[in-house]
């Protein structure tokens, strides 16, 4: 199930001027981020279903140590986080213990997690933002961590 925190009154992660490029955006996003308890971080741009993320990321801290091309290459554009993240209207919230939520594990990023030997504690909340403000490209940013706390924020 899908939970949305973010309404229009709830500005948390809501960016009232997205910076002109895309390393601006990205840098004060991680930062945000971290602010909220996020261990994990990935900025993607979205693949065709059939491609891979190889040579589509734009920030990556997921897991313990820098993904390679053949790691990113294991991650298509058919992954069930990165479609659901590619259709979002606004950010979504995803708890890994919620019994409907079973599909987050079949994730490849979810086993890429899984692999580095980062402990399961933190990636249990996910959240889902699909970034459509810059014209040459659409983003995907995942975010993991024990509790994502973004409701308390203003």
């Amino acid at each position: 199930m899908t939970d949305s925190h973010w309404g229009l009154t709830d500005k948390a992660i809501a960016v009232s001027q997205p910076a002109k490029n895309p390393d601006a955006f990205f840098e004060s996003v991680v930062s945000r981020f971290r602010s909220f308890g996020a261990e994990h971080i990935l900025i993607t741009g979205l693949p065709l279903p059939g491609r891979d993320l190889g040579k589509l990321v734009l920030y990556q801290h997921w897991g313990d140590s820098v993904l390679s091309s053949a790691h990113l290459a294991q991650v298509r554009g058919s992954d069930d986080l990165l479609r659901r993240i590619a259709v979002l209207s606004k950010p979504a919230y995803w708890n890994l213990d919620d019994k409907d939520n079973g599909w987050i594990r079949e994730s490849s990023l979810i086993g890429l997690l899984q692999r580095s030997g980062s402990s399961p504690r933190s990636y249990r909340s996910l959240i889902g933002i699909h970034v459509h403000h810059f014209n040459v490209m659409q983003v995907a940013i995942c975010v993991a961590g024990q509790e994502l706390n973004v409701s308390e924020r203003s």
